[in-house]
């Protein structure tokens, strides 16, 4: 679990193997060289299946370095090597003229960096979320059998997954496995393989 501290954004930055967070209604896949911000106040929880190395930078709320949503960035050249180099710096403070401006010039680049679109939108209501954590752990497991497992018709799941997550539960599936894939591919598995798990 990754605590919510009070007053403090984080940053979730994985420097190899990938991780899973999840945190109120979304689950996010960070792989290598991704970096996931979490505003103030989301509690979340993290998961990994194969050995990881994870950075976490926690930024002053009145910094206003987070977005006001959970997302996944990228984080390459310049930016990633500043976030390591502030990594080593830390605790970076105002107290420090060179401190100050790096913790300015890191919140910039981090500000610039694009959405890695990593997420996957979970449902809201217990049987539809039930369903959706038993699709996650069996990938395999035919739509027809989780319905009926939850006492729902086909059509029924369907039109929950369509109205929570706003896409099909098909397409949910699929997104979930390949995100987990992720998973998979940081931690050496061969392609050939986690093509298998993903199709």
């Amino acid at each position: 679990t990754l605590p919510d501290q009070g007053g403090w954004d984080r940053l979730v930055y994985t420097a190899s193997g990938t991780v899973t967070v999840e945190s109120g209604d979304t689950v996010w896949s960070v792989p290598p060289y991704r970096a996931l911000w979490l505003p103030d106040g989301a509690p979340a929880s993290v998961a990994n299946r194969y050995p990881v190395a994870v950075r976490v930078l926690f930024f002053a709320r009145h910094l206003r370095a987070a977005p006001l949503q959970a997302r996944v960035i990228a984080l390459d050249g310049f930016p990633r090597d500043l976030l390591l180099h502030a990594v080593r710096m830390c605790p970076l403070d105002d107290d420090s003229p060179g401190r100050r401006a790096l913790l300015t010039l890191l919140t910039e680049q981090l500000a610039g960096q694009s959405d890695a679109g990593l997420d996957l939108r979970l449902p809201d209501d217990a049987t539809t979320r039930s369903a959706a954590d038993l699709l996650r752990a069996q990938p395999d497991v035919a739509i027809d059998v989780v319905a009926s497992r939850f006492g729902l018709s086909r059509r029924t799941l369907e039109r929950r997954f369509l109205h929570q997550t706003g896409i099909s539960v098909g397409t949910w599936r699929r997104r979930s496995r390949v995100l987990d894939s992720l998973e998979h591919l940081a931690a050496g598995v061969p392609v050939t393989q986690t093509a298998i798990r993903s199709e």
